[in-house]
């Protein structure tokens, strides 16, 4: 195969050499020819031989090797041919001679000639042999191409990579080689190149078994003698590798940028052989600075670096380059522009030189500050969890099911305690080993596998019997499926809960219900619970024969009922909107002895006094019902009215008494005010006896179930008080200006004295939006005091304060000893009071409050300046317009004389409407 592609292409290049040799042929014909005509017509001579001479001399000049040869022999028989034709004429001998010099002359000219052809195409040979030898071993494709795209030649690079011999490419076009596209393109450049008739390089690409391959091709153009382009010559380097290194290189260097971007990781590198730092634009970013605004000297890190970090990290890079150390990593501070300290994790490897010196050192510069926050949040975090989970009072813990047992794998103190052992012990324990019954075991595992196959918390309540004591505790545990552990088993945690107590409350509070429940059927009043749209959803059945309705008759009306007809004591028709559920259920504040006429079926009308308290969930704002109380004032009314009659008739013969007695009027009209308090206190005091004795009886019996450690026990002891408080009141009241003595002295809690007033005008300072603020400027924390008088005086003070202060202030509340006495201080931030009235405040029944909501009868003042009296002290009024007035009750420390304690003619010992007292008991 080789052997005829060798014979083809000779055949090819004779053909060639035959078409590029032919005008050298023509000329020595022409010469010889030329010579012969001469030799014909005159005898030949040397200078006439000479012709055939330079025929053969032409001959070499053809490609045929030995065409040198056949023109002497030509020449030769030219040359005897002449001498047999031509003209005979001289000497014989001579004209023989002259022609065997020429022919002889002739055939050393073709040895000469072509010796010198021989010995140039020896050269020719050799080099094209080197040539050939290169072309083979070139990793580069050469090949030459004639103007109609044939190929001519290739190297053997050229038929590897195209996987075809020479005789399969030789002739062929890019067509028969190669994809139409691709030979397309091929052909484009060739053309270019004809076009341009100069050299030029192409990025080509040729598909081959290993895939595509990109080729940088120089293709130029090949002429001939005359300049004319013949072919056109390429050699193909293979620049693949070198384009996919570049993009490798392009792709990791981009990679690195945005690698660095994203995790925002500063370069830096220091030559320390010039001492010379480059700092990345992130570096300098890191820390507030732009490109320019920072110098390349290692100074710029060692100047910002906290001062409590500067000898640990310069020290540590001493160590690093001296070799003490084989990595250097550092978290330490540097300073931001503006001024703060930015943590900083540093990592760097060193370069050394041949002799192991230190040559260069390049690290990354990471801003770690939000991960250090974060680390101590978390740590401050796990502290905090750490400590619940030790300190709570519920056992937590973490395990593991092995073999039908429950594996402790972390358990707190609370629960180790419940075994008897501690956290350590427990840990790595079955439960069977710490004495768990097999039955709880087995309950246990049943519901850590019903976690595991919902992935749901799992609740549930079982009774443990304590082991040795046998007393019975009712557990309430939640379990948790939360993954796999360390060991491949499933682990769960748990929260277990002591419900014991809570059931047993739970209990109590049932049967405290069924008191309350009790006390509420058997109570005078008439009781509704209305819903938040303000249907009745219940009753007792002194309400059904208030209203002459049944129950059945009462279920799911509302205040709004058309049936509900309802007037004001006046006779004006009352408005549903107005009517005390509705107002309580809109505002969720509580409506106190409101008024109202009521028509009842049979067309009677009767008067009741309502109360309504609205019902709020933890948390919320509106409430989801509103319970009223209410009880017939008939009766009552008819009374007053009377009473009004009588008055009417008093008044009448009162204007017909004479001038004689008119400056006496002012005192007998007080006379009057006062003795039908007197008889209105004594009507109240039998009135409220009856319901007094009955609440108490019901407290007592509230109070037997529940419990001193109850975390409301503290406001059974506040009623307690109070209701021993409101039975001295009511006591009093029969005995009104009769001189009473004082409450006997006691040793009265200031701290607690205050606490007790701020609880029962929580409710009041908080719907009108007022903070009470308390100030005790005096170390005792005991005092010689009769107590309820001067809580009777302070709450008094204290809710006139809150009437007189605007919204969105304060009420004072202060206590301070001066000269061996205790002076109660009570501030408000009102109007003040006006010069023409202060005279006049503590005068009974004076009162500048109104208002449609105000139904007080203006004896508080007058009330509280009789219990100071009684108690030996005074009532002080400081008051400046627009700017509020303080009230300061002034007694001594200690019983100043047997005067003390009687009470002055004055001093009105009731608990009036006008301090909304029934309001703040409500509240608590």
């Amino acid at each position: 195969m080789n052997r005829a592609a060798h014979w083809v292409r000779h055949i090819q290049t004779l053909l060639s050499e035959g078409i590029t040799g032919g005008r050298w042929y023509a000329l020595c014909a022409v010469i010889m020819a030329a010579t012969a005509v001469v030799d014909v017509f005159t005898p030949l001579g040397l200078a006439d031989g000479a012709g055939y001479l330079v025929a053969v001399v032409v001959a070499g000049m053809a490609p045929v090797q030995r065409f040198p040869y056949i023109v002497a022999a030509m020449s030769t028989g030219l040359i005897l041919l002449g001498g047999y034709w031509s003209h005979s004429g001289g000497i014989p001998w001579i004209g023989v001679t002259n022609r065997a010099i020429s022919i002889g002359a002739i055939w050393l000219i073709a040895w000469v000639v072509l010796q010198w052809r021989t010995a140039a195409r020896s050269r020719a040979h050799d080099l094209s042999v080197r040539l050939r030898s290169i072309l083979t071993h070139s990793q580069t494709n050469i090949f030459v191409k004639d103007l109609q795209g044939r190929y001519l030649e290739v190297n053997e690079q050229f038929l590897f990579l195209t996987g075809h011999s020479a005789a399969a490419v030789i002739g062929k076009t890019d067509s028969d080689l190669f994809p139409p596209e691709t030979a397309a393109l091929y052909r484009e450049h060739d053309g270019q190149v004809i076009e341009a008739g100069a050299p030029m390089n192409f990025e080509e690409t040729w598909v081959l078994n290993d895939g595509l391959r990109l080729y940088m091709v120089s293709k130029f153009p090949l002429r001939d003698e005359h300049g004319a382009i013949v072919a056109i010559g390429g050699i193909a380097t293979d620049i693949t590798a070198r384009l996919q290194a570049e993009a490798a290189r392009s792709e990791a260097q981009e990679r690195f940028d945005l690698v660095a971007t994203a995790t925002q990781t500063g370069i830096w590198d220091w030559d320390l052989l010039t001492n010379h730092m480059y700092y990345c634009p992130l570096w300098k970013a890191s820390l507030g600075y732009q490109e320019n605004e920072i110098s390349n000297s290692p100074t710029e890190w060692e100047s910002r670096l906290h001062p409590d970090d500067n000898a640990r990290a310069v020290a540590l890079v001493d160590d690093y380059l001296s070799g003490r150390i084989l990595s250097y990593e550092l978290e330490h501070r540097l300073r931001h522009r503006d001024g703060s300290y930015r943590w900083i994790q540093t990592c760097a490897l060193l370069q050394r030189d041949a002799d192991g010196r230190p040559r260069r050192m390049i690290g990354s510069h990471v801003d770690i500050t939000e991960r250090k926050r974060a680390e101590h949040a978390l740590a401050q975090s796990e502290s905090t969890l750490r400590s619940f989970f030790n300190s709570g009072a519920m056992m937590m813990g973490i395990v593991e099911l092995l073999d039908g047992d429950i594996v402790h794998v972390s358990d707190n103190r609370r629960a180790a305690s419940f075994f008897g052992t501690t956290p350590e012990s427990m840990q790595g324990k079955r439960a069977s080993e710490l004495g768990a019954p097999t039955d709880i075991i087995a309950h246990w595992i049943r519901y850590y596998e019903e976690t595991e196959r919902t992935k749901q918390p799992v609740r549930f309540e079982y009774v443990h019997s304590q082991r040795g004591s046998g007393v019975e505790l009712c557990l309430s545990a939640t379990v948790c499926w939360i993954g796999t552990g360390p060991s491949g088993r499933s682990r769960y945690s748990y929260v277990v809960d002591d419900v014991t107590e809570a059931r047993c409350l739970a209990e109590a509070l049932g049967q405290t219900a069924e008191r309350y429940h009790g006390l509420v059927t058997a109570l005078a009043e008439g009781v509704l619970l209305h819903d938040e749209q303000g249907r009745i959803v219940a009753c007792n059945p002194s309400a059904e024969q208030i209203l002459g309705l049944t129950a059945d008759q009462l279920m799911g009306r509302t205040p709004v009922d058309p049936e509900w007809q309802a007037i004001h004591e006046d006779g004006s028709h009352f408005a549903p909107d107005q009517r005390p559920p509705v107002v309580t259920l809109r505002t969720g504040r509580p409506c106190s002895n409101v008024i109202m006429g009521l028509s009842r079926p049979t067309g009677e009308w009767r008067w009741i006094s309502i109360n309504t308290q609205a019902l709020r969930r933890p948390g919320e704002e509106r409430p989801y019902a509103v319970v009223g109380s209410f009880h017939d004032i008939t009766e009552r009314r008819r009374a007053e009215q009377a009473l009004l009659e009588v008055q009417d008739k008093l008044e009448h013969l009162v204007r017909e008494r004479t001038a004689r007695i008119h400056e006496l009027e002012s005192q007998r009209s007080q006379a009057e005010k006062l003795a039908a308090l007197g008889h209105l206190a004594a009507d109240i005091a039998h009135e409220v006896n009856n319901p007094l004795a009955g609440i108490t009886n019901a407290f007592h019996l509230v109070k037997q179930g529940i419990g001193s450690d109850h975390r409301h026990y503290r406001f059974v002891e506040l009623i307690d008080r109070e209701i021993e408080r409101l039975a001295i009141i009511v006591k009093k009241m029969y005995s009104l200006y009769q001189g009473v003595p004082a409450t006997e002295r006691q040793a009265t809690n200031i701290d607690e004295l205050l606490q007790d007033v701020a609880t029962l005008v929580g409710h009041k300072l908080t719907s009108k939006r007022l903070r009470l603020r308390t100030d005790v400027v005096t170390r005792r924390q005991v005092v010689d005091a009769p107590r309820s008088d001067l809580f009777q005086v302070l709450l008094n003070l204290v809710q006139n304060a809150i009437d007189a202060s605007p919204a969105d202030s304060e009420v004072g509340l202060s206590v301070a000893e001066r000269d061996g006495q205790l002076r109660w201080s009570v501030t408000d931030r009102g109007t003040g009071i006006a010069t023409d009235i202060l005279p006049r405040i503590f005068e009974p029944f004076f009162t500048t409050k109104s208002g449609a909501g105000w139904q007080g009868l203006g004896l508080g003042l007058s009330v509280s300046r009789g219990l100071v009296y009684a108690m030996g002290g005074r009532i002080e009024v400081e008051t400046q317009p627009e700017h509020g007035s303080t009230f300061t009750v002034v007694h001594p420390l200690e019983r100043s004389g047997p005067g003390e304690g009687v009470c002055a003619p004055s001093a009105l010992r009731k608990e009036q409407k006008d301090d909304d007292y029934a309001a703040t008991h409500t509240h608590c």
